[in-house]
């Protein structure tokens, strides 16, 4: 979330969602505590505390969103919804009991990463860029789930090396598949330390009494790649990768590149076609008029 705000121009919308969804955040420690998710006997001696707790974050949770929600573009109430689809089933499986298995995980992981894509379209992000960084966050989370969760003895005990390693691996295919199609290769790139990371955990597991030297590891992953995608939204990391702006894809109509521009291609009765620079800018042999001539005409 801080990387979204980091991306953009945060304005008074982002900000309060992104108050609210760390409200939502911490909010989810007493909701354990009172469905007896840390035993029978925390329950007892720290369950009036944690409802107190819990209904003050929620309420802060849900002054702050809705006032976010007001304050809010169309554009970033239509992206709330982002989040509140995996949010809801998470809280199914919560319910449920079933928040602790990988898939309850793999959703969690999910669910925060998803609470930053409003957030960076009111930082007036791009959606396309927003997207493009929730998914690096969805892929590079999800695959250090297995082998976070291979650290307890008894775990690893019953998790072999291969599905340790193979998340990472799987992330890296699906990454590398999509570039081109809706990633480009900085998002690989800005996803590659969580995978690194997942690898070094899955292939070298640390005991448990190592946990906080994994914990500052991770937090070090999480930083580098929160880094990469704001440079990567900035243009400095496509810049320093020789991406000189995403290409027009085959078979796009070229109007539609140039119309972003404001350049009006093409002229009444003339049909689309490639220029000079192969990237759907207009012919050399026509030039849209002035605004004098416009005025004059």
């Amino acid at each position: 979330m801080l990387a979204a705000l980091a991306s953009g121009k945060p304005g008074p919308a982002s900000v309060l969602l992104g108050l609210g969804a760390w409200a939502l955040f911490f909010a989810a420690e007493p909701v354990q505590v009172l469905l007896g998710r840390r035993g029978a006997r925390a329950r007892a001696e720290e369950g009036p505390t944690a409802a107190g707790r819990l209904l003050l974050l929620a309420g802060a949770a849900a002054v702050l969103g809705a006032a976010g929600f007001v304050a809010g573009t169309p554009a970033v109430r239509w992206a709330l919804l982002v989040p509140a689809l995996p949010a809801a089933a998470f809280v199914a499986l919560l319910w449920a009991g079933q928040e602790r298995t990988a898939a309850g995980e793999v959703l969690a992981a999910v669910t925060l990463s998803s609470m930053a894509f409003p957030i960076a379209v009111g930082a007036l992000v791009g959606a396309v860029e927003s997207g493009r960084a929730l998914a690096v966050w969805a892929l590079g989370l999800s695959a250090l789930v297995f082998p976070v969760r291979a650290i307890g003895a008894r775990r690893r005990a019953h998790t072999g090396a291969a599905g340790r390693v193979l998340p990472a691996v799987a992330v890296s295919a699906v990454a590398v598949g999509l570039v081109g199609v809706f990633l480009v290769p900085a998002d690989v790139v800005a996803l590659a330390p969580l995978v690194v990371a997942s690898l070094w955990l899955g292939a070298v597991p640390p005991e448990p009494r190592q946990l906080r030297r994994v914990g500052w590891s991770l937090v070090g992953a999480t930083l580098l790649t929160a880094g990469l995608l704001v440079l990567e939204v900035r243009g400095g990391l496509s810049k320093a990768l020789g991406e000189h702006g995403r290409p027009v894809p085959r078979g796009r109509p070229v109007a539609a590149s140039v119309e972003a521009r404001g350049v009006g291609w093409p002229p009444p009765g003339r049909s689309a076609s490639l220029g000079p620079d192969g990237e759907g800018s207009p012919p050399r042999r026509w030039r849209p008029r002035c605004d004098a001539e416009s005025r004059v005409g």
